[in-house]
């Protein structure tokens, strides 16, 4: 069992506590308000997208999303959720995808939170490590920019009062971590410092299933 974004930050039995932050854009504010907060390159990038002809798409298809995330997962070496782990979410969950005529340049996935009023994105991924043309591969970029617009435009329609970035490493010195995080800033926000508790048994069920693909590898 994993219990994200908490309050109360004591100490759990059984769990193991993760002292985490994230950037958090209100959404208890005029749109124009909102939008005004966006770094100059970022809303240019933004419009850019919408003039490109993508399109915004919101809705549960979790069998295409995990489609999609499986070829992104492959890119960068990460673990793939499970559909049955992802349907636990049903109910409290949107796909939000950047589409360019059918085609879906990046998806994110979103966990909704009808008491604080929050949406986090907790997954993202797009393909454009796949394309060697450069011209597509700023086209994913700007369209990446624009979904999260959207998702913002979108979920404040739907009465939430804030937007999760889903992440953020202040103290991270890795190139790409970084890149994320002046990728993150230039959306807007501020940043929240909180805790995520994880139960002993799903780090166990994890560690497991790492070995037994480390040893399926060799």
């Amino acid at each position: 069992m994993v219990y994200w974004c908490c309050r109360d930050v004591g100490v759990v039995a059984g769990f193991k506590r993760q002292q985490v932050a994230t950037r958090i854009v209100s959404l208890n504010q005029p749109w124009e308000e909102i939008e005004s907060r966006f770094v100059k390159d970022t809303a240019y990038e933004m419009r850019r997208a919408a003039r490109d002809g993508v399109q915004p798409l919101f809705d549960q298809d979790l069998a295409l999303f995990l489609d999609f995330y499986r070829t992104f997962a492959k890119q960068k070496g990460l673990g793939v959720p499970r559909l049955e782990e992802l349907k636990g979410y049903l109910g409290h969950v949107t796909i939000g995808k950047a589409l360019l005529g059918n085609e879906p340049l990046v998806m994110n996935f979103y966990i909704m939170d009808s008491t604080s009023q929050r949406v986090r994105m907790l997954y993202s991924a797009s393909h454009f490590r796949t394309m060697s043309d450069p011209a597509n591969r700023y086209l994913v970029g700007r369209a990446n920019r624009f979904l999260h617009r959207e998702a913002m435009r979108f979920f404040k329609n739907q009465g939430f009062s804030y937007y999760d970035l889903g992440g953020f490493a202040p103290e991270s010195q890795d190139p790409a971590v970084m890149a994320i995080n002046r990728f993150k800033e230039s959306i807007g926000g501020s940043l929240l410092w909180e805790v995520h508790y994880t139960s002993l048994m799903v780090r166990l069920t994890q560690s497991v299933r790492a070995w037994m693909k480390d040893l399926g590898g060799r």
